[in-house]
């Protein structure tokens, strides 16, 4: 899971090295960094002809041997450097020997970013960046994208999981896009608790953008936040990298293909608790430990100088059973799922200079479970066209304009008992089982101008209509841009956002395919100062919702649900040197709604109020780097039973609840650890050892409460990682 550690740190590597046979030029030099300090493993290599090249090793020395002489261009690269190309003229009759410098990346924001409440592994796109080292190499995250970005102000920790929950709302109001198709399952193993990591492997993603609030009218069907992630797709080398360790292994391989006009990438990953349990004596109730896999296949095609075309395949799946007691009932629950996703992507820019990306992709989703003689199960499948068009008319002044028409399909199957709160082998069956389809049409358009040196506005319109209850929403969204200062950035974002009901809700039995999308208002304004590989950003916002899904006697669900979120989110970033980085984070927010079963607002499980995060990282020497992650945030609400009463006609105890979620579980406190290596064994072939302490201080942290037959007794269900818990393994680039 972790192996993309080694790209990301070192680059792409040659896999093949040229031996001369009659003439062999020899170039040899150091790479050193501003200060003249040596840059171990960064990459050389020949950028034309023939990809010869290799590693700098750890006195940042490099040596290259290759037949093709005269003329040459060579690249330098190295993760936290800019990329270094210069052109040579090599002869047989001479030794060439270079002092190669590199610059460190500037952190410091590129021109004036009008969005607010964005993040993004590209700086043009937002004015804090997170990449890809941030994703593999935060502690804690088991490399990651989600359990990542939670570190991220406006993500509210309701669980251990990996999913988003932005800003007051639940994770299906946030979006998930990989490539322009939509991932609607990003997670392995859902559950109430949800996900605990996601199905995409870090290896495989290129560029990835984070918005939790104020995006712009390019998103759709998002209430809180999207999160948009692009893959890799070409490849100047081949290039392969493994990875072991003691809760599963993952391979990722790419290369070229026709004469570089074509590139391949492929990946796969295993996931398996049994070794990891039993290193550091964990004990669960599980029956079948948990297990996933899932894997990616890439195939790129350069049809012209600007054209290209892409197919992209996900796939996986999860499994698991454990014993799972309740009140009335102890049974085996046993889950599984599967999840793939194909998606045919065109980039190309036309005769007028606009840059056009066309995606069709098709998803499926199956989700079953059983508890005994209880029993459901869901498919859900996607079919999905999007066209993006971006036209820039100016340095930093653009026109984006597009359309998507989504078709959903959705089915599902269950046996459940008539009393929730009685599952026992002898209780009343209800059987519920429907299938449904819905067709959504979209489009889009927003315009970003330059009205000054200091100043920038975008102004977007999108359009949304749903097929069942033939329902048409239109939203107005603008962000504006001011840069105060050379150093100090404001940004205001405001308008609408509609969300399509889920697919249940819009059941002809059991929900109301009347039932019309939910409408949430945005109010965001922020301040951002950047000085000396520094970067500070303070958030206040306010979010209304309107038209959310409540429960209705005579139709089931009507649109009269309603809520509010509120909030100020805080990041500092910082390399404090050559050799210190890391970031801090908080988020406070208050939060409230009226929706599904709950008739009276009420304070909702989203609702953590003070939510602090602390990120650092430590190089020493050439080799070593150490990092820590400290997470703190207020307890989770819940409904506490205060109380219960015999149920002579069922023979069962039934709870008297108190107030909804009026008690909260104990503060959560982790300290995650992490040790990396980077080591070469070959001039081609180097490794790295990584070792990785989850719950360092062993803080029982709290998950949910179970309780005795007749709720006279409650017991604490601890969290995923309410124990220390030690991982480590072994990455080989080559």
């Amino acid at each position: 899971m972790k192996r993309i550690i080694i790209c990301l740190i070192l680059g792409f590597i040659s896999s093949t090295l040229s031996f001369a046979q009659d003439e062999t030029c020899v170039i040899k030099g150091v790479v050193c960094d501003q200060k003249k300090e040596r840059i171990p493993y960064a990459n050389v290599f020949f950028k034309d002809g023939k990809l010869e090249g290799q590693l700098t090793n750890e006195k940042g020395e490099f040596e290259i041997k290759t037949a093709i002489c005269g003329k040459r261009k060579l690249m330098v690269s190295r993760l936290g450097y800019e990329n270094k190309i210069i052109d040579l003229q090599l002869s047989t009759s001479q030794l060439s020997t270079l002092e190669i410098i590199l610059k460190e990346e500037p952190v410091e924001l590129k021109g004036v970013t009008v969005t607010a409440s964005s993040f993004s592994s590209k700086e043009e796109d937002a004015g804090i960046a997170i990449n890809k080292m941030d994703v593999v190499t935060t502690p804690g995250a088991a490399a990651d994208v989600f359990q990542s970005i939670k570190a991220l102000p406006g993500l509210t920790p309701v669980s251990e999981g990996a999913e988003l929950f932005v800003r007051g709302g639940n994770p299906y109001e946030t979006s998930t896009l990989l490539d322009q198709a939509s991932l609607n399952h990003p997670y392995h193993n859902e559950s109430h608790y949800g996900g605990l990591f996601g199905v995409i492997d870090p290896s495989v993603i290129k560029d990835i953008y984070f918005s939790s609030g104020g995006f712009s009218a390019k998103y759709g069907n998002a209430l809180s936040g999207v999160l948009d992630i692009k893959t890799e797709d070409w490849v100047e080398k081949s290039q392969m990298d493994v990875n072991v360790n003691i809760a599963g292994f993952a391979f990722n391989s790419a290369f070229p293909l026709y004469n570089h006009k074509m590139a391949v990438r492929f990946s796969g990953r295993k996931s398996t608790s049994d070794l990891l349990f039993q290193v550091n004596r964990i004990r669960y109730d599980f029956l079948s430990i948990p297990t996933s896999q899932d894997g990616t296949f890439n195939l790129s095609w350069k049809y012209s100088t600007n054209g290209k075309i892409r197919f992209f395949v996900l796939g996986g799946d999860d499994q698991q059973s454990l014993k799972v007691d309740l009140p009335s009932y102890s049974q085996e629950l046993g889950t599984n799922s599967k999840n793939v996703l194909y998606n045919l992507q065109l980039i190309d820019i036309l005769p007028s200079h606009i840059l056009t990306k066309i995606s069709l992709s098709s998803s499926r989703y199956s989700q079953a479970w059983r508890y005994g003689i209880w029993e459901y199960e869901n498919k859900e499948s996607t079919e999905k066209l999007r066209w993006d068009n971006e036209l820039s008319y100016g340095k930093e002044d653009f026109l984006n304009f597009g359309m998507e028409i989504n078709r959903e399909s959705f089915s599902f199957k269950g046996i459940f008992p008539e009393d929730s709160t009685d599952f026992s082998s002898d209780a009343k069956q209800k059987v519920i089982e429907d299938k449904n389809e819905v067709n959504y049409l979209g489009g889009y358009t927003e315009n970003q101008i330059h009205l000054s040196e200091k100043l920038f506005l975008k102004a977007g319109i999108r359009g949304d209509y749903q097929s069942l209850s033939r329902s048409f929403s239109l939203d107005e969204r603008y962000s504006l841009g001011v840069s105060v200062s050379p150093r100090d950035v404001i940004r205001i974002s405001w308008g609408t956002f509609h969300q399509h009901p889920r697919s249940q809700h819009l059941d002809r039995e059991y929900g109301n395919p009347k039932l019309k999308a939910s409408k949430a208002y945005h109010a965001v304004i922020g301040w951002e100062r950047e000085w000396d590989r520094k970067a500070l950003r303070i958030e206040t916002y306010y979010k209304k919702y309107e038209k959310l899904p409540l429960d209705d006697t005579l139709i089931n669900y009507s649109n009269q649900g309603y809520g509010y979120a509120g909030g100020v989110d805080f990041i500092f970033k910082a390399n404090l040197s050559s050799k210190i980085s890391g970031w801090v984070t908080y988020s406070f927010i208050q939060t409230k709604r009226k929706e599904l079963d709950f008739t009276q607002l009420f304070t909702t499980r989203y609702d953590i109020p003070h939510n602090l995060n602390l990120v650092g990282k430590v190089k020493l020497g050439i080799s070593y780097e150490v990092g820590i992650n400290y997470r703190f945030c207020t307890g989770q609400p819940f409904t506490p039973v205060v109380g219960s009463y015999y149920d002579s006609t069922q023979v069962v105890w039934k709870p008297v609840y108190g107030d909804i979620n009026a008690e909260r579980f104990p503060h959560y406190n982790r300290l995650d650890a992490r040790l990396t290596k980077i080591f070469s064994i070959h001039p081609d072939v180097f490794s790295l050892f990584y070792l990785e302490i989850l719950n360092i201080l062993d803080i029982p942290n709290i998950m949910d409460y179970s309780y005795s037959s007749d709720y006279s007794k409650r017991e604490k269900v601890l969290s995923y990682f309410s124990k220390r818990c030690m991982v480590f393994g072994v990455g080989v680039n080559f």
